[in-house]
């Protein structure tokens, strides 16, 4: 099985969920190997310390300029020099290996994707999860090319969907369900991205998430471990009833 190459891109504000990632990530693992590239958005060296503590699976950091850390979706198989490379999210866990995601047949396709959730979005693909076929990229002029129409009122994923317009492969829904209170439509998700506000570790939102114990499941076998899962929940629900009371009191004043 050849080797499979995931970029992941986090600072410090992020490096707990991150680590959460690459451990549910692992954990899932079948026979394939895991090449972790990190796109360092600003980690300290500490914390670059406690991601090399994993074992079973190759590190490589990718310390960003300042262009890259602005364009880096679109920079990425140039900052990423191998044939193709799943991205993920900081905001997600992996439930199943990659080693079927991996193998999807892009042909002539710039990028494996699953289609927008957020209706409310002008672009085609949620970009969280990316199976990207980078040598493609490369041969096209892809990144040159989105360089230079990107407007200041665009984003990235704004100008891949201009550049990709039918070469994009949608994949089954399973790989990037985008949790949200609302979204309960796949059953057995591969990859849960948790998307929006109601992140399942920030206190006062978490609860929402109805798939918070899923991310407890992998926070649970890190070093950012709490001693009292129900303890936390309980404050969470705690802070979450605070704030709608508030705002329920301002609507009633």
């Amino acid at each position: 099985m050849k080797t499979i190459h995931l970029a992941l891109a986090f600072d410090d504000d992020y490096i707990e969920p991150g680590i959460v990632l690459m451990t549910s990530v692992l954990l899932n693992k079948a026979d394939e190997k895991i090449h972790f590239h990190i796109l360092d958005m600003g980690l300290s060296s500490e914390n670059k310390k406690e991601i090399f503590e994993f074992s079973d699976c190759k590190i490589t950091f990718h310390l960003l300029n300042d262009k890259e850390k602005i364009f880096w979706k679109i920079l990425l198989p140039e900052i990423v020099q191998t044939e193709r490379i799943i991205y993920l999210d900081a905001d997600i866990v992996v439930k199943n290996s990659l080693k079927e995601l991996w193998q999807t047949n892009l042909s002539e396709d710039y990028i494996g994707v699953v289609e927008n959730f957020d209706r409310t979005k002008s672009f085609k693909f949620n970009s969280g999860v990316m199976l990207v076929n980078a040598q493609k990229w490369l041969e096209d002029e892809i990144p040159r090319r989105a360089m230079k129409i990107l407007q200041e009122d665009e984003s990235c994923e704004e100008v891949l969907n201009k550049l990709f317009e039918e070469k994009i492969r949608f994949l089954d829904l399973k790989w990037n369900f985008q949790c949200s209170p609302m979204n309960k439509i796949i059953k057995q998700p591969y990859i849960i991205h948790y998307t929006g506000g109601f992140k399942p570790w920030i206190k006062g939102f978490g609860c929402f998430n109805p798939m918070q114990k899923e991310y407890f499941k992998y926070h649970k076998l890190t070093d950012y471990a709490y001693s009292d899962y129900k303890f936390w929940q309980m404050q969470d629900k705690l802070l979450a009833f605070k704030g709608l009371f508030k705002l329920i009191k301002r609507r009633l004043i």
